[in-house]
């Protein structure tokens, strides 16, 4: 068996949120080896990538064919050099801490990691694996059981693919909900995955993901936001949406989940129009002392918060400094009113509550300027009841 050579990638089946990393992390791979054409299709938490170009014309290195049963198409070059040179500067560093605020890169994998001795060995890792190359060929259609030629998960089975690397949580939050103690989680088995899925989920991270963190001592919570094609969508609209998600945001609050796409769409230019068929996914996880969850995964109408969005910024031009001065306030209070509004655009709710809370948390606020802002809510519920 060869190379693809009609162009097709397949996510490896990790779950929806290591998948959409992976796929994330594959098309700016791919952007930045020239290839935007193409378009990326949900195949239930999964995703196939095809291209109008043959995968062999992107490859830095053709290898000859492994066990695995596929012809190796490594990948060094582009972006993935940025990176290389990024991890190099943190592993010469002294002290390290300093780097990861120096660099937007470390900054951000920093940013997305709630277990700090896991940090080093995660840098650690993905510098070998950027130094080797990505070997794109894993993703070929000859590879569609992926995970179970390259022998990846919790089994513990020797690799066809070299070696396995944990899929941290803030990679995966692997199959939903599971609690861990001292970093371990309950089977005292880790999630283990090939160093092509290991450093593209590291890249989807970085490129694919918006980041609300949350930090007050020992408790750290995070929200992670993506955008992923409901069916299918062009290479290059989802390029141009991982500029809009490429961010960390600190945060005086602990976030809710519904909130977070809110938040991130308020603020900056709103894409409107060419992105209908497209889904948010978004997922939580969080420490307290020693103890690690993932949280809730939940998969969210893109379309229809940009419509909102759109509708409110155009009523309301102060929208952006509104959600920014009066809807950040360290209570939450504001976050818990974003997510009411989220759920009520998104599963047909009360929005004539929504829009008397609204009214009373400006009419009652302790800043002037927010209180000010009421006389113009019945702009933001004109736009709330035009969507509704």
């Amino acid at each position: 068996m060869g190379i693809d050579s009609g162009g097709t990638l397949y996510t490896p089946g990790h779950g929806l949120v290591a998948d959409a990393l992976i796929m994330h992390g594959l098309i700016r791979v791919l952007a930045s080896k020239g290839v935007y054409d193409g378009y990326v299709e949900r195949i239930g938490d999964r995703f196939r990538i095809v291209l109008n170009k043959p995968i062999d014309e992107i490859c830095d290195d053709k290898g000859g064919q492994g066990r695995r049963g596929s012809d190796s198409c490594v990948v060094r070059s582009g972006i993935i050099n940025n990176i290389r040179l990024a991890l190099d500067s943190y592993r010469r560093a002294k002290p390290r801490r300093f780097l990861r605020n120096f660099s937007r890169y470390i900054y951000k994998f920093d940013s997305s990691n709630i277990n700090p001795k896991s940090f080093d060995p995660w840098m650690s890792d993905l510098l070998k694996n950027i130094r080797s190359g990505i070997d794109i060929g894993l993703y070929s259609h000859d590879l569609y059981d992926h995970k179970g030629i390259c022998r990846e998960g919790r089994e513990g089975r020797k690799s066809r693919c070299g070696d396995l690397y944990t899929l941290y949580m803030n990679l995966s939050s692997v199959y939903g909900k599971y609690s861990s103690s001292n970093f371990m989680v309950k089977e005292n088995i880790y999630y283990r995955v090939c160093g092509a899925c290991f450093t593209l989920a590291s890249l989807g991270l970085l490129f694919g993901v918006f980041l609300n963190r949350y930090a007050s001592g020992k408790n750290v919570s995070i929200v992670f936001v993506s955008v992923i094609p409901r069916n299918s969508v062009e290479i290059a609209d989802l390029l141009a949406l991982q500029r809009l998600t490429e961010g960390v945001r600190d945060v005086w609050f602990d976030m809710p989940l519904l909130a977070s796409p809110m938040y991130l769409l308020s603020s900056g230019e709103t894409l409107y129009g060419a992105y209908g068929d497209l889904d948010i996914l978004t997922w939580k996880i969080a420490v307290s002392g020693s103890s690690q969850r993932s949280l809730d995964i939940v998969v969210m109408d893109l379309g229809r918060l940009l419509e909102f969005i759109s509708e409110v910024k155009y009523t309301v031009p102060e929208w952006p400094r509104i959600v920014d001065q009066c809807l950040s306030d360290p209570d939450g209070e504001g976050a818990t009113l974003m997510a009411e509004l989220t759920e009520a655009i998104l599963f047909n709710g009360d929005l004539y509550r929504v829009a008397r809370e609204f009214t009373s948390f400006f009419t009652n606020h302790g800043s002037s300027a927010c209180r000010d802002y009421s006389s113009r809510l019945y702009r933001f519920a004109d736009a709330l009841f035009s969507v509704g």
